[in-house]
């Protein structure tokens, strides 16, 4: 059996394609999720990638990552792999500031937008991208869903392109905020 945690940087398109099936978000995840008011805005400016959000984490990237992958396992949503690309490079003998790649998802709030646009399922299941820069400032990223409905021309899609933005939008300012995020009981 494949061990997806050992993928590197060659095997993230085929990863990409190997999960393309399996969608993201939980109705879980928009439930219950504590936001706080001085929750971290999404950082707009011409220099970051078109269609992407992204957030300042006051956290090394090896605990924005963990951060991210609880809250998104206490809300149902399964995580197919974490890529580490720093790790990748050093393996071949090349140096890579921490940067990480989350992939997770739950059919429940994807399928839906598949069924608006098949197309759509290249983009999915959704990622997080969790990066340090050169002056040592971490940063959490993901698809902007606006931004995949204006590419896939998801139409009548509105109820489930809101469900997808409401719960990473949620989960994502859990992931960089000051809560103390816990691991939920098992049941």
């Amino acid at each position: 059996m494949l061990n997806p945690s050992r993928w590197t940087n060659a095997g993230l398109t085929l990863t990409a394609l190997l999960i393309t099936l399996v969608t993201f978000g939980s109705e879980a995840a928009i439930a219950d999720q504590h936001t706080n008011a001085e929750s971290p805005e999404p950082i707009e400016s011409t220099e970051m990638p078109q269609g992407l959000i992204i957030l300042e984490s006051p956290y090394s990237v090896e605990e924005t990552a963990t951060r991210l992958q609880t809250l998104l396992g206490n809300n149902g949503i399964t995580v197919f792999a974490e890529i580490d690309h720093a790790a990748g490079a050093a393996g071949v003998d090349l140096t890579l500031l921490p940067t990480q790649v989350i992939i997770f998802g739950n059919p429940l709030v994807g399928t839906p937008l598949m069924q608006c646009s098949q197309s759509v399922a290249i983009d999915l299941p959704q990622k997080a991208l969790i990066w340090q820069d050169d002056v040592g400032q971490v940063y959490l990223g993901y698809n902007d869903p606006r931004y995949l409905a204006e590419r896939h021309n998801l139409v009548d899609c509105e109820e489930a392109i809101a469900r997808v933005e409401g719960a990473l939008g949620r989960i994502g300012q859990a992931a960089v905020g000051p809560d103390v995020i816990e691991a939920a009981p098992p049941e």
